[in-house]
């Protein structure tokens, strides 16, 4: 036996039990954490916290007003899609959900003066309305590892958004002032009016991105249970068509910007083809020949 055979030898005889005893603590869940490429089916059901960097209308800007106490109020989220596990790091998947419609509030004001400082007209209007999004976005993870079933992954994902703000109503109240010209300058006069507007559905494509992180418990070789959290940013702008006042009056669009959300999910990966994990290979001791 030469120097080479015996060091080979004792080689196989260390690492054989070793992998042996690796392979079997595993267990059954190895084809499905452990690498295994294929198709998956996915679903996820959630809540929405909607973001907003504000509301903005021409018609209030130009005449020096400003919107304040713009809102949108929590929403659902139930999306579907289907993916491709890579290996046992990374896996992509294509998604599309459907966002129900976010309560859109918001208050504008308009103040005109005159030379003396004197208010001669106030203009507020309360807006209510909804704002509805669906996305679809490509996405790609990356499974950290496995401990006990649990895999933390973290992703991100590029598409498009489809929103629609909705049912926008307004209710204006307007204060006009009438001043005298002479001194001592006071009032001389005034009314008070309350009118309605009302704007036509309108919907906007943006481009959307998603910033993700969670968790997957393996319940089995083909299910596997997820928790997440995402950052979902839905577009720089959304807007209403035309605002049509029954005062005869007509305002421009109100634009919602900077839209964006924290999203709390559930959801669930069915794997296709996941395959259960070959039982360990019996290992024979090695022989030496002499």
């Amino acid at each position: 036996m030469t120097f080479r055979s015996a060091l080979v030898g004792l080689l196989l005889v260390a690492v054989a039990p070793t992998a042996a005893s690796a392979q079997s603590a595993r267990g059954p869940l190895a084809a499905f954490d452990g690498g295994q490429g294929g198709w998956y089916l996915r679903g996820d059901l959630g809540i929405a916290s909607p973001l907003t960097s504000g509301f903005t209308q021409d018609s209030v800007a130009v005449n020096g007003g400003a919107f304040g106490g713009e809102r949108l109020s929590r929403t659902g989220i139930a999306g579907v899609g289907v993916g491709w596990r890579i290996d046992d790091r990374f896996r992509v998947d294509t998604t599309w959900e459907l966002r129900s419609g976010s309560s859109l509030d918001g208050v504008s004001n308009i103040t005109l003066a005159n030379a003396r400082g004197q208010t001669v007209a106030d203009l507020t209007s309360v807006y209510t309305g909804k704002v509805q999004s669906q996305v679809a976005l490509v996405n790609a993870y990356v499974d950290i590892g496995t401990w006990n079933r649990f895999t933390p992954f973290v992703g991100a994902g590029v598409g498009i958004a489809r929103n629609t703000v909705s049912d926008l109503r307004g209710v204006n109240l307007a204060s006009v002032a009438f001043w005298s010209d002479t001194a001592p300058y006071g009032q001389i006069g005034g009314l008070t009016e309350v009118s309605h507007g009302v704007s036509a559905p309108k919907t906007n494509y943006s481009f959307a991105w998603a910033l993700m992180g969670g968790v997957g418990w393996a319940v089995d070789d083909r299910l596997t249970v997820e928790a997440s959290y995402r950052y979902l940013n839905l577009g720089k702008t959304a807007s209403t068509s035309l605002v049509a006042c029954d005062c005869g009056a007509i305002g421009s669009p109100i634009k919602v910007g900077g839209l964006a959300s924290h999203d709390l999910r559930v959801g669930a990966r069915w794997a296709l083809d996941a395959k259960p994990a070959p039982a360990p290979a019996q290992r024979l001791p090695v022989v030496a020949k002499y």
